[in-house]
């Protein structure tokens, strides 16, 4: 297709000719053409079974102990049964990896596919985007169909050999499809997030646990009479089964009643039997009991305790942070200032229980002389959980007479506790022997916390201008005092709501800034700090002021009464009739043709139509120079503002900018950072009835903002920017 351009010079008749060809090229119906399509799936299975493995553990506080006839001894019992937290594979995993290749051949003319063939490459990734190949490509087997006529599909399956996945890894199936002909193509199956190992079956989760206490026996084995034995902390009905780790601890006192001078042994054996695989674990332990001779005077030491347990639950304060300014943006010409009100309001709420609880067991610990002979050497131990405090230790022992006590306090803290809670304690003193006795006290944990510790009672606030320097050296002053700042808040600063308010101005003045590298931005930001838990904001927000310079000038807008008023002299009414039908030759319309629309054909019409009044809304029929429409005044406002862009681009007059009216853009409010023409695209549309994600009241509004912008092109509002 050729197109020939002629100019002709006015005066001379010269003239200059070009031409331009386009060359169309159709592909005939007979011509051959197919497409092959490939969809794959894959699926991974992976079996563990796991076992688990315990650990025993047996103590017993004192081991040995000297008992004269009438005297007697309590002796305190730790059984801890341990499951380790890392199971381990039973035996060998099973995984395969499968899946299906479907294919599609369409065509036209009388292609077909010939001598399919599939070849599927795992590929892996640690990340799920960083995909790398693993293993050779494998071959599927394609002799169930390996020609295609057009429209035929069919579905090949495959397996992936030898697949051995890692935990945490990701892992998909790309397929590669060729046939005879230029049909290669390639799919590549979903992923589904990392794969780990599906537990089938848990060995050991279980376990039994027996304890037996043997009779008191000699060298030899044999029972020995003269001995009582009393449970003072009773334990569980052996044998028992658990499933977690499990500590037990109990006590027995036993009594000389009567026992012959001697070396006697009471042992006694725990044993934890896995439940699955039957494995058993054991340990024991044995108490040594000496029975000196009854005529000879002997020394002796009695060991006592008492405790307490305290239970401080941890409740944190939950801080948050609120800032604003107003107003967010003003323009400012030379010279200008403009003040901004910043406002901040700080809460702090009582928070939930963190469930981090801390157990204080304190006690005292006394050792008495209640033997024949002063004792020397005393020393004085505590045991509580498996944890041991030396309270006088062979360094600074001391030595007692008959009758005579000393005693010492002590503290466990632990963040865990579960009843009873048992301490032990052990004292031992010298008199020609060793002589050694042990107490214990036992009492539950408390139903309820006894305190309560709050955290973050207080805060510390921080406010700065973040782009100071930079928003300054464009030409503006920032007054504020400070402008910078930080303050401690504590419930003294807060209402009865726990809030705290804080407010100040600032003052911007624009005394050289330009326009052209309008708008301008001040960036502001508060920061709330934790006290209790170091300096680590807790919330933060910001604020940003947004300045803008006036245009260069040149733009002029016209409300709906100055489009409307009647001719006079160089009025608005008077530009209207002198150019309406130059830059409307087909009329004005406002809505669309898809939907409803109204058509004003002459600058008469317009008069009799503007200012249009009523509430606003969309047209509900076509009209043709109506007088009103059912659009009330947002028919009028779209009206005036298509005649001032509509100016704008016929008469390079109208506006003297070099930037065309319907291009500047809106700074602030709903329709922030549109232009012109999308606005008046948005409400002519809404005009039309075809709907609009914004209400008549908003698109009335924006067009009223804007109609007023430039009125008379004497002013400004900063409503509008270069674009």
């Amino acid at each position: 297709m050729t197109n020939t351009a002629t100019l002709t010079e006015s005066d001379t008749k010269d003239e200059r000719v070009d031409d331009a060809i386009v060359q169309i090229i159709v592909i005939g119906g007979s011509e051959d053409s197919g497409t092959l399509q490939a969809t794959t799936t894959h699926e991974i299975v992976w079996n563990r079974e796991i076992e688990y493995d315990w650990e025993l553990e047996k103590r017993v506080l004192p081991d040995s102990v000297t008992l004269t006839q009438g005297a007697s001894q309590t002796f305190v019992y730790t059984l801890s049964a341990t499951r380790l937290e890392t199971p381990v594979a039973s035996g060998s995993d099973v995984h395969s990896l499968t899946g299906e290749v479907e294919v599609l051949f369409t065509s036209t003319g009388i292609t077909m596919a010939n001598n399919l063939k599939i070849h599927v490459q795992l590929e892996s990734s640690i990340n799920g985007s960083d995909w790398s190949t693993e293993g050779a490509t494998v071959s599927v087997d394609t002799s169930s169909k390996n020609s295609f006529s057009s429209g035929e599909e069919h579905t090949y399956p495959f397996s992936i050999p030898g697949f051995t996945p890692i935990e945490g890894k990701f892992y998909r199936v790309t397929a590669y499809v060729k046939a005879d002909g230029p049909f290669p193509t390639q799919d590549t199956s979903d992923h589904s997030g990392s794969h780990y190992p599906n537990i089938t079956k848990k060995y050991d989760e279980e376990a039994n646990v027996d304890d037996l206490l043997d009779n008191i026996e000699d060298a030899s084995g044999n029972p020995v009479p003269g001995f009582s034995i009393t449970d003072i902390v009773s334990h569980p009905s052996w044998p028992t089964d658990i499933s977690t780790n499990t500590k037990y601890v109990y006590s027995i006192r036993i009594e000389n009643i009567e026992a012959d001078q001697g070396t006697y042994f009471l042992t006694n054996n725990a044993t934890l039997t896995e439940k699955d695989t039957k494995e058993k674990k054991d340990d024991s332990q044995t108490v040594v009991i000496i029975v000196p001779d009854p005529s000879v005077e002997t020394g002796s030491i009695d060991a006592s305790v008492t405790h307490e347990v305290l239970w401080t639950n941890e409740i944190p304060y939950e801080w948050d942070l609120e800032k604003s300014v107003y107003p967010e943006h003003a323009t400012l010409a030379d010279g200008q200032t403009a003040s901004f009100d910043y406002s901040l309001i700080v809460s702090r709420i009582e928070g939930q229980t963190t469930g981090t609880a801390t157990y204080t067991i304190t006690g005292i610990a006394t050792a008495t002389n209640v033997g024949d002979f002063p004792l020397t050497e005393v020393l004085l131990e505590v045991e509580f959980d498996g944890e041991t405090k030396t309270l006088i230790s062979a360094s600074d022992s001391v030595s007692l007479n008959l009758g005579e006590s000393v005693d010492r306090t002590f503290t466990f803290v632990r963040s865990s506790l579960s009843s009873p809670v048992s301490v032990t304690v052990i004292a031992t003193g010298t008199a020609v022997t060793d002589y050694s006795d042990t107490d214990s006290s036992t009492s539950d944990i408390p139903e309820s916390p006894t305190s309560t510790d709050y955290l973050n009672e207080s805060a510390y606030l921080g406010d700065e201008f973040t782009n100071l320097s930079e928003f300054e050296l464009h030409g503006f002053t920032v007054v504020s005092t400070p402008l910078n700042w930080r303050v401690h808040i504590d419930s003294s600063d807060l209402d009865g709501n726990g809030e705290a308010a804080f407010n100040y101005p600032v003052d911007i003045t624009n005394y050289s800034a330009d326009f052209e590298n309008s708008p301008y931005f001040l960036h502001n930001i508060a920061t709330l700090y934790k006290e209790d838990t170091g300096n680590v904001y807790y919330a933060t927000d910001d604020a940003t002021v947004t300045i803008y310079t006036p245009t260069e000038g040149g733009f002029r807008t016209q409300t709906q009464g100055g489009w409307g008023s009647s001719a006079s002299g160089n009025n608005p009414g008077a530009y209207r009739d002198a150019n309406f039908s130059h830059a409307f030759p087909s009329g004005l319309v406002i809505g669309d043709a898809t939907g409803y629309k109204a058509i004003f054909t002459t600058s008469a019409s317009i008069e009799n139509f503007l200012p249009a009044g009523g509430t606003s809304g969309s047209l509900d029929q076509n009209y043709k120079d109506p007088p009103e429409t059912s659009a009330g005044v947002l028919a009028g406002q779209a009206v005036a503002l298509t005649l001032s862009v509509g100016f704008d681009l016929y008469d390079p007059n109208f506006c003297t900018s070099s930037y065309n009216l319907k291009d500047l853009v809106i700074v602030t409010g709903t329709f922030k950072d549109w232009t012109v023409a999308e606005v008046l695209a948005e409400a002519n549309r809404y005009l039309a009835g075809l709907g609009s994600s914004f209400t008549a009241s908003q698109l009335n509004d924006v067009l009223d903002a804007i109609n007023q912008n430039y009125v008379d092109g004497t002013h400004d509002n900063g409503f509008l920017r270069l674009p």
